[in-house]
């Protein structure tokens, strides 16, 4: 199947019953980070976007203007319209919305903003767009060849990391705005509080331009350790 639209993954995340998007900025906000990780989790995968429409770096994360702009001017009348809508996906589509759905939504907008901070191509972008105090709107137009292959690198991971825990799906906590992300067969945060403790210290740690997700694991001679 060829690439679906960005209507159509917004369609699906709209009607999911774990997704909820309210008409205001942060409901916006929100549907637009799950609609870009859809976009990039089926990039890393398949070498090739999920869906066709620009995306771009705004203050607030990487945007898809012809979701985000319908959604802000009438918010009833556009989620209306997609409820509407029967989006057909192919089973590598749908793998791709439905990983975003589980890794991502528990997140906050809030959350889900920081998580976008922390992707280079969103940094180049974003900062190559700014002309003094102002954003020269083309310029921070992402495109395929756009993605940094860092990115594309810590997306692999956290895909990695979810399918190796499809029973429990992923577990994350997010401490000071840095994400750690650990199997919970492995791991227990909830009775162990020298691990919290050793979390609280490493997220305190982290400087500006560092990255601010983690990978935990657990030796039995190192103990906790995270990369």
């Amino acid at each position: 199947m060829d690439s679906t639209t960005a209507k159509d993954v917004s369609a699906y995340l709209v009607s999911s019953p774990e997704c909820y998007f309210g008409n205001s900025f942060d409901g916006n906000m929100k549907l637009q980070k799950l609609l870009v990780f859809s976009n990039l989790i089926h990039y890393t995968q398949h070498q090739k976007f999920l869906f066709d429409e620009d995306m771009y770096a705004f203050k607030n994360g990487i945007v898809v203007e012809d979701i985000r702009i319908p959604f802000q001017n009438d918010y009833f009348e556009f989620t209306t319209a997609l409820e509407n809508l029967n989006p057909v996906f192919d089973e590598a589509q749908l793998s791709s919305i439905n990983m975003s759905i589980d890794i991502f939504n528990k997140l906050s907008a809030k959350e889900l903003s920081d998580l976008h901070h922390e992707l280079q191509t969103w940094n180049i972008k974003f900062n190559k767009s700014r002309l003094g105090s102002h954003y020269i709107k083309d310029l921070s137009l992402i495109k395929h060849e756009d993605i940094f292959e860092d990115d594309i690198e810590k997306l692999k991971k956290v895909i990695s990391s979810y399918n190796s825990n499809r029973d429990d799906r992923i577990i994350f906590e997010v401490i000071n705005d840095v994400t750690f992300y650990y199997d919970p067969s492995e791991i227990s945060l909830d009775d162990n509080p020298e691990f919290m403790d050793y979390l609280e210290t490493v997220s305190r740690s982290v400087g500006n331009g560092e990255d601010y997700t983690f990978f935990l694991s657990y030796d039995v001679d190192q103990g906790l350790y995270y990369y």
